[in-house]
């Protein structure tokens, strides 16, 4: 339904006449909550803030009004009705003395994306030029960017930074903004060409929050009863646990140095990350999650995949949604000796968790660099997964994916799930695959494409018992399906699978 236009006139008008209040007085809300900002379409909403305890609050947004009573402690919720995605909206909320306004709301599809430096890596930072910068202007895809104060670099704090930390103030401040070439070049390259795809797909607003920390460890993301149930080691002395990444507690040690009290807390600690970034907006409904993250816990793949599994279960019970869409990037190409086995232990996660998906990106990496600087191609991949999974559009949105291995004395035949139209990514010879007898010595061998499968074989290797793909740090693996997408690392025995 159409707002009448002396309507919203009178009601932009009277929310800029009272904007002052906001902040002032009594009646607070979450920065969420700021004019541009997208909530969650065609769903029950809560709204809630803070006022005087037991003072009347009142809401209107979509000509409908609601009203409560704030609690003792000064704490109210107002449920609202589902809202659409056709028109935009004022978000009015007053007490008897205080109004806040919020303009320019939209309602669509609204996604977190998290994890570590790849996900936070700014669009200014890519290969993007200049021309194609200046044309984004969208005001529909909507982003909200939650930028650390404080860099984890390799710095020393001073006391007053160890004293925010302490208290839980981490976050700058921010607010929502339209996505123009300004906000967009700051943003993270990944969550926006991932904001565009559905934009582009759906014709329906997007609402992007970006809450990406360089360096984090999954475990920092986890709420503290969690690990305290399933890996109470966990939180045991982070400072000398050897189940935290030896650069994670380097680097933080080394920028809480000057800190004078023995508990001080850093981004990096376990549940930290979950308390300041997370918890602060569970009461906002979101669509799905895109996650880049597993750098600081590549050491350690048996250790990940408990904590990945409990961090999905984790985000999804805090959110009282049980299949919330859970997306995620395979780690990338690098010079490390543990990132084939990790990436395997990733892709194998696959099979482990409802409702999830992952998207390849060894193909895009870069053997010197952990931030690889082509996104778009990662972005999109997971705007597929999104498009195919959750709103179940007709589109190819993975590479093939190991399915078996039939082993004979003479060759390994392998499947693959989304195998159809295998081919090399560049015209040539498809690359990436090792086979290996009962020795297990492997020799790199070429790939005979039949249907969804591939024939390998070996004149050294007789009795074939193991293969493996893309099973280098920094692979060159080439082989891809019709749609372009890109195999995953695999590794398969046939004597015990691992």
């Amino acid at each position: 339904m159409k707002k009448n236009t002396s309507i919203l006139l009178f009601l932009s008008l009277f929310c800029v006449g009272f904007a002052f209040a906001q902040g002032h007085g009594h009646l607070k809300m979450s920065e969420y909550y700021s004019d541009h900002m997208v909530l969650q379409r065609n769903i029950p909403l809560v709204i809630d803030g803070e006022s005087s305890p037991l003072q009347q609050v009142r809401l209107t947004i979509d000509d409908k009004q609601y009203s409560t009573t704030a609690d003792a402690d000064g704490q109210w919720s107002i449920p609202i009705d589902p809202l659409s995605a056709d028109e935009s909206y004022t978000l009015t909320v007053s007490t008897p003395i205080e109004t806040l306004c919020f303009n320019h709301v939209l309602a669509g599809e609204l996604w977190l994306c998290s994890g570590q430096s790849n996900m936070e890596f700014m669009l200014k930072q890519t290969p993007i030029t200049p021309d194609e910068l200046a044309q984004i202007n969208d005001s529909a895809l909507r982003l909200f960017d939650m930028k650390a104060a404080y860099r984890t670099n390799h710095v020393k704090w001073s006391a007053d930074i160890l004293d925010s930390i302490q208290i839980h103030k981490y976050y700058s401040p921010t607010k929502w903004s339209t996505a123009t070439s300004q906000a967009a070049a700051e943003f993270s390259a990944i969550a926006y060409y991932f904001g565009k795809m559905l934009r582009d797909s759906l014709n329906v607003p997007v609402g992007l929050i970006c809450n990406a920390v360089g360096g984090s460890p999954t475990e920092s993301w986890i709420e503290e009863a969690e690990l305290k149930e399933y890996i109470p080691s966990m939180l045991n002395d982070w400072k000398n646990n050897e189940l935290v990444q030896d650069w994670v507690r380097q680097r933080g040690m080394y920028n809480i140095a000057n800190a004078q009290r023995p508990n001080q807390q850093h981004p990096y600690m376990p549940s930290y990350l979950f308390t300041t970034g997370i918890k602060p907006f569970l009461n906002v409904p979101i669509k799905g999650v895109i996650w880049y993250q597993g750098e600081s816990n590549a050491q350690d793949a048996i250790t990940h995949n408990l904590l990945f599994k409990l961090l999905v279960d984790n985000w999804r019970t805090a959110w009282g949604n049980t299949q919330l869409p859970f997306y995620y990037v395979q780690l990338s190409s690098l010079n490390r000796d543990t990132w084939p086995q990790f990436r395997d232990s990733q892709r194998r996660l696959l099979d482990e968790i409802s409702n999830i998906g992952m998207v390849v990106s060894s193909d895009k990496g870069d053997s010197l660099d952990v931030h690889p600087v082509n996104k778009q191609p990662i972005g999109w991949r997971l705007g597929l997964m999104a498009l195919r999974n959750t709103y179940h559009h007709n589109v190819v949105a993975s590479g093939p994916l190991f399915k078996h291995a039939l082993f004979s004395p003479a060759r390994v035949i392998v499947t693959f799930e989304n195998g159809e139209g295998l081919n090399a990514s560049d015209g040539g010879t498809i690359r990436g695959f090792e086979i290996a007898g009962k020795d297990g010595i492997f020799y790199k061998v070429s790939a005979v494409v039949k249907e969804n499968s591939v024939i390998l074989s070996h004149g050294k290797v007789v009795n074939p018992q193991y293969v493996r793909y893309g099973w280098e740090p920094y692979t060159t693996a080439n082989l891809i399906n019709g749609a372009g997408l890109p195999a995953s690392t695999f590794y398969y025995n046939n004597i015990q699978t691992p």
